[in-house]
């Protein structure tokens, strides 16, 4: 079942300054994601930070879209780490803006949380690798395994597409 949040039927339209758009736009292409996208992300942060900030209850609407419980190989290593420095994981649940995977606690993958980390992997019934640039968010020391949680910077346009079909 989809969230309400992510049906997408109204549409909102304002006036800003020819700076403001420049300097969005700049960040949407850094980003690789869509002017609306990234508008829309930065509204929801707001809300959650305002509703968070003004005692709402936002337990609700803590995650934007509904996770998947995966269980998929991996290939996981720094955006600038070469072939050869990737490290074998786990993806256990994906999302539209996130992804959660375990490495080895013997992992040589060090300060995972300051750095942008690449994840590749292939979906069930897919024989196309999906290549997806995160941000951890959390890491976890779950004994012998390390557990990130991370929030999705950047999928290539055949990624995405995969993606989408999964999980919806």
């Amino acid at each position: 079942m989809v969230n309400d949040v992510m049906k997408k039927n109204v549409m909102i339209c304002f006036r800003t300054s020819e700076k403001v758009r420049k300097s969005l736009q700049r960040i949407s292409d850094e980003q690789s994601r869509s002017l609306s996208g990234l508008v829309e992300s930065l509204i929801s942060r707001y809300l959650q930070s305002y509703r968070r900030d003004n005692g709402d209850d936002i337990s609700a609407e803590r995650r934007q879209f509904e996770r998947k419980k995966v269980s998929l190989p991996a290939f996981i290593g720094s955006t600038d780490s070469k072939a050869d420095a990737f490290e074998s994981g786990i993806v256990q649940d994906l999302s539209f803006s996130g992804i959660r995977f375990s490495l080895s606690r013997a992992t040589k993958l060090e300060g995972l949380e300051n750095q942008h980390v690449c994840v590749i992997f292939t979906l069930p019934n897919e024989h196309q690798l999906v290549t997806v640039k995160c941000l951890p968010q959390r890491v976890d020391d779950r004994g012998n395994r390390v557990q990130v949680s991370a929030e999705l910077l950047d999928v290539d346009f055949t990624s995405c597409k995969a993606l989408q079909s999964y999980l919806l």
